[in-house]
C-alpha cells in the first residue's frame, strides 16, 4: 500500500548547486560504448505446455544459459 501512496506525493527536484557548494567536476571519461551483438532465434513453441517448457529449458542449456 505504501507504494500506491506515494504516487501522489510530490517530487522534489533539486539543482546540483543546492546540493553541494562547489562545482561538480567529472572524475571518469566515456571512451566508447559497445553493445554486444545478438541473433534471435525466433522459435514459438504452440504444443502442449509441458512439452513447449521442456523443449525451452533443453535449448537454452544448450546455448549454455542454463547449467
Amino acid at each position: 500500500m505504501a507504494i500506491l501512496t506515494s504516487s501522489s506525493k510530490p517530487i522534489h527536484e533539486w539543482p546540483a548547486t543546492g546540493v553541494t557548494a562547489e562545482a561538480l567536476v567529472l572524475k571518469i571519461q566515456t571512451m566508447d560504448i559497445k553493445g554486444i551483438p545478438m541473433q534471435r532465434k525466433n522459435i514459438i513453441y504452440q504444443n502442449d505446455l509441458d512439452q513447449s517448457v521442456g523443449k525451452l529449458v533443453d535449448e537454452l542449456a544448450k546455448v549454455g544459459v542454463l547449467r
